[in-house]
């Protein structure tokens, strides 16, 4: 913290701006914010889950999107994967949609020329995260990856920590390459 109150970190800036973006943008009566839509059933219930493009018309309902607060610190919030997407020319980014209604987010980095393929950015909102959306919105990704030019393995990293998403990748087949991003473990899905 600097001596005029304000933080050196520009993710807790960044945090701070994304909370009231979400106070102004939230619905009146508190209700959640794509109330209209049923919940979606289970993906074990026969839920069909798709990516799909973001567009002007849905941009607003995938920013309003979020993990749970013990996850903040595990992914960044959809508008600043937004964001960095607009500067990145390698990013690929789809919302998560189950029976209609959107409940996630991925972002991919494709670089045609190494070839690499990575999962930037994943997501499932708090409110419908543990019915399946996840692991069928990775399975999409695979397939989607396995049409790319030279494509061999997804990689993926994950911050190794308490609540984390080690175990979700593990259970999908990713594993550990030995190396590391900053502090994130990178790991790999053979295809």
């Amino acid at each position: 913290m600097t001596e005029d109150g304000t933080t050196d970190d520009p993710w807790a800036a960044a945090d701070a701006s994304w909370r009231a973006w979400q106070a102004m943008t939230a619905p009146e009566d508190g209700a959640a914010a794509d109330a209209s839509a049923a919940t979606p059933r289970s993906v074990a219930d026969g839920a069909v889950v798709e990516l799909r493009e973001v567009s002007k018309d849905d941009v607003r309902a995938i920013c309003r999107l979020a993990v749970a607060p013990g996850q903040m610190s595990f992914v960044a919030p959809n508008a600043i994967s937004f964001a960095e997407a607009l500067f990145e020319p390698k990013a690929w980014y789809r919302g998560i949609y189950a029976d209609g209604t959107p409940v996630g987010f991925a972002m991919l980095s494709i670089d045609r020329d190494a070839p690499e393929y990575y999962l930037w950015r994943f997501m499932i909102d708090a409110r419908y995260q543990g019915r399946g959306y996840g692991r069928a919105a990775i399975g999409l990704i695979v397939e989607f990856v396995r049409t790319l030019p030279n494509a061999h393995e997804l990689l993926v990293s994950w911050v190794p920590a308490d609540g984390g998403p080690e175990p979700f990748y593990r259970g999908l087949g990713f594993v550990p390459t030995g190396e590391m991003d900053g502090i994130e473990v990178v790991a790999r899905l053979a295809l």
